[in-house]
């Protein structure tokens, strides 16, 4: 398979998976997202669903990049490696938490799938 194929599906897969898994429920209404997730109910403050919807427009800005690299990954290269860091931040994010005893197991295994996923980047990423 041609380098650039790998790239678009890299980019494809990922816009299509955390959009509507990930972005977009953690935009509209984090809380629950938050719940599903594992997170114990808590009172919900203003500045909690101020952050949780703050990092889902990240996240949805993301995926409107990856829909953009899927279509010409060599011209949206800058999307690879900002999800290669954006990966390894995340991963790190988790550990801390993991090793703080502050999240619920589900987010334990995040580690992993951020760890991997900043790797797959920078393996499809198109070579200049």
């Amino acid at each position: 398979m041609d380098e650039l194929r790998v790239s678009r599906r890299f980019a494809a897969v990922f816009a299509s998976i955390v959009g509507p898994v990930l972005a977009l429920p953690l935009l509209l209404d984090p809380y629950r997202w938050a719940r599903a997730f594992g997170w114990p109910k808590e009172p919900e403050t203003d500045v909690g669903l101020y952050f949780g919807r703050c990092l889902g427009a990240l996240a949805t800005a993301t995926c409107v990049q990856a829909a953009r690299a899927a279509r010409d990954p060599e011209r949206h290269r800058s999307y690879f490696e900002f999800v290669e860091i954006g990966g390894w931040l995340l991963a790190a994010v988790h550990l801390r938490g993991l090793l703080e005893r502050r999240q619920p197991p589900i987010e334990h295994a995040e580690i992993v799938v951020y760890s991997a996923l900043a790797t797959a980047a920078r393996r499809y990423m198109p070579r200049g």
